[in-house]
């Protein structure tokens, strides 16, 4: 696995478990006393995590470190494509309309396959 999959598979992983937690990502990036823009290069797989940050998050997430790496419940992002897609509805979300994105794609899959 290459360093940028491997940040990729971290970030997500990263916001699954702030959001189990239900922190947001200024909450988190204050607790562990680093630039709310540098957490979001991380949940976003930009940007690595180093060893020490990752101890400090699986404290206040009560996660053990493997979750970071591992994980069967997060889907594996292989192409660039999937990725471009997951980061565009990060995008969708922070200005709120991932919802309005997500019934379109449920409008058109199901349109799709009508013509099938």
């Amino acid at each position: 696995m290459k360093n940028k999959e491997l940040n990729i598979l971290m970030g997500f992983n990263l916001r699954k478990l702030r959001l189990e937690s239900k922190l947001t990502q200024e909450e988190l990036a204050g607790r562990i006393c680093v630039n709310t823009r540098l957490f979001q290069k991380w949940e976003a797989g930009r940007k690595g995590i180093g060893k020490d940050v990752l101890l400090k998050l699986c404290k206040i997430l009560n996660a053990k470190p493997y979750l970071f790496y591992v994980d069967e419940r997060a889907p594996f992002l292989k192409s660039i494509r999937e990725r471009e897609i997951v980061y565009k509805i990060r995008e969708a979300e922070k200005v709120g309309v991932a919802d309005l994105i997500e019934q379109f794609v449920d409008f058109m899959v199901s349109q799709a396959k009508k013509k099938h």
